[in-house]
């Protein structure tokens, strides 16, 4: 769902889509407690995901709107640094608890006052511009993007575990994910009004940033779970426990946020922050990567 939000926020204007993607979370969330079979749960899942892709973008574009004209982003960052690294903190510790002393239930449940709260004060507070555009959503496309990511990710979670890495299933499974890949590129040439226009790859700054974030979303999200796995797995430590280990972490991403916002508002170049903050990472990978099963906790 990712790829269509930005496009639908062209057609629909960013607030109504923002507020159909909290209400879809919102539901799918509901569903997912109330799931009494492992397919209802699958279903409700994919009701929750097509919210949760929204949140992942849209929350973006309504910050960026949020700003007046002229207006440089460093509070928008700020912000962003510490919701999400009190979201780091909070969530897996309180994932632990409802793991360790609730039923699973509550790990969905839990969403709901959080939603219904962002659905009220979102329709009665925010005030967004309402420069929508009579323009065509590129369905294809974005089915093309889906069917070679969720083909991918097929690929990755079963080979070498449920397949063999040479298996029939693995190597169709990588052939459709790049044919699905080499169609989806065509269709962002020839379509009216691409989901992903190829030409901003033109502009040097937005090749590089692509990588980059790629390359530190990847490390991120399994920095998290492999700290997770090795923590409960490994050494035994309980759920509720080992969402404590990510306070450092979430400390680290709220000062930097708040920090960087403030260095920008006062002109310093975003080159440096990024520089500095992969160099950092990249030693503290290093690290993570000599723990043991006798390293101290």
């Amino acid at each position: 769902m990712l790829p269509l939000y930005g496009k639908l926020c062209d057609v629909l204007g960013a607030k109504r889509v923002f507020l159909g993607a909290v209400g879809t979370f919102l539901l799918g969330s509901a569903l997912c407690g109330a799931a009494r079979s492992i397919g209802q749960l699958v279903a409700a899942r994919a009701a929750q995901g097509v919210g949760a892709g929204g949140l992942m973008s849209v929350t973006m574009v309504v910050i960026a709107q949020l700003r007046g004209p002229g207006e440089r982003d460093s509070k928008g960052a700020g912000m962003g640094g510490i919701v999400s690294g009190g979201g780091m903190a909070l969530g897996p510790w309180i994932g632990g608890l409802l793991s360790d002393h609730a039923s699973r239930r509550w790990i969905f449940y839990i969403n709901l006052p959080l939603s219904l709260a962002v659905l009220i004060l979102a329709a009665c507070v925010l005030k967004l511009p309402r420069h929508t555009a009579d323009r065509s959503i590129d369905f294809l496309g974005a089915g093309l993007a889906a069917a070679f990511s969720t083909a991918l990710l097929l690929v990755t979670e079963w080979g070498g575990k449920e397949y063999a890495w040479s298996s029939p299933q693995i190597v169709f499974l990588a052939l459709a994910s790049a044919a699905a890949l080499g169609l989806f590129l065509w269709r962002q040439v020839t379509a009216a009004e691409p989901i992903l226009p190829l030409s901003m790859f033109r502009v040097r700054e937005l090749r590089w940033g692509f990588a980059i974030q790629g390359l530190v979303g990847a490390a991120l999200v399994g920095a998290l779970y492999y700290v997770m796995v090795y923590l409960q797995v490994a050494r035994g430590v309980a759920s509720s426990s080992a969402g404590l280990y990510l306070v450092f972490m979430a400390v680290g991403m709220t000062a930097a946020g708040v920090v960087t916002g403030k260095l920008a508002e006062r002109g310093r170049p975003e080159r440096a922050f990024a520089i500095s903050g992969s160099a950092v990472t990249a030693v503290a990978f290093l690290l993570l990567a000599t723990t043991g099963s006798d390293t101290s906790l």
